[in-house]
């Protein structure tokens, strides 16, 4: 399994949000067991369930979302807790279907990365 961290910090602790995945024959597998989520479990999303999930994002007119936004909608169409969806938006961008970008949204509208020091 390959060990990622979600974007951002781990609902407000500050600290990465880890966890595993694997594609296999059956689907993705997300492992939360392994980070920070007090729900923690492992998911099999069906290879179904993750290309509906694309052909739904790519419906949407606007290209650009911002971080909260893209999960709450992940949230909403996989029936995921924040976490879960974390992961997922996590996954999408590490297997390039989305780029972290800090850029134009549209009508003079700016998405900003955020970064912070603990010290």
């Amino acid at each position: 399994m390959k060990v990622l961290q979600t974007i951002g910090e781990h609902a407000g602790t500050q600290q990465a949000g880890i966890f595993q995945y694997a594609r296999t024959a059956e689907g993705v597998i997300i492992d939360l067991t392994v980070g920070l989520s007090a729900n923690a479990q492992k998911l099999m999303m069906p290879h179904s369930h993750w290309e509906a999930l694309l052909k739904a994002l790519s419906k949407i007119k606007n290209k650009v979302f911002d971080m909260s936004d893209l999960r709450t909608f992940i949230e909403g169409h996989c029936g995921f807790d924040g976490s879960e969806a974390a992961a997922v938006v996590a996954i999408l961008e590490h297997e390039g279907s989305f780029d972290h970008y800090g850029g134009l949204k549209g009508n003079n509208i700016y998405v900003s990365i955020n970064l912070i020091r603990d010290y």
